[in-house]
């Protein structure tokens, strides 16, 4: 019997812990202790040079559609994927301000080799171009945006 107590203890505390991470609270005490120093980044010429015609173009869509013009947020799809290849950008200062993880699609396959995109609604492959962002949601990595 006192045995039986413990294990329920500790089940019960195992699954309150699984459940934190994903209340309201949680996510605002992780947003509030993020680091809030800038980071620099290397990056190599021909990728920054790549960096640079994508931020003049988003710079030229953004005041053509009345767009916020602060901020613009870069994916490269042709970085791998285990790479940031999610880049935050601020036009005004034209500097990265920060980089991250994103996800890409595999075309409904187990497993896809190499790379391959598409544009077609419900291909299950990725979409380049540009993108609305969408709600957030808590998925399989954490906190993130669906993309249209």
């Amino acid at each position: 019997m006192k045995y039986s107590r413990l294990l329920l203890i500790i089940f019960l505390a195992c699954l309150a812990l699984s459940w934190f991470p994903k209340t309201a609270f949680w996510k605002k005490t992780k947003a509030l202790n993020l680091p809030k120093e800038k980071k620099s980044y290397r990056v190599n010429p021909a990728w920054l040079a790549k960096l640079e015609e994508k931020v003049s173009q988003a710079k030229t869509f953004t005041k053509q559609k009345g767009y916020n013009n602060n901020y613009c947020f870069l994916i490269d799809m042709s970085l791998a994927s285990g790479q940031n290849r999610f880049f935050i950008y601020n036009l005004k200062k034209d500097s990265l301000e920060s980089s991250g993880l994103v996800a890409h699609g595999n075309c409904f396959e187990y497993w896809l080799e190499g790379r391959r995109y598409s544009n077609k609604v419900g291909s299950g492959c990725t979409s380049l171009g540009k993108y609305r962002i969408g709600s957030s949601y808590t998925g399989k990595w954490g906190y993130s945006y669906k993309l249209h």
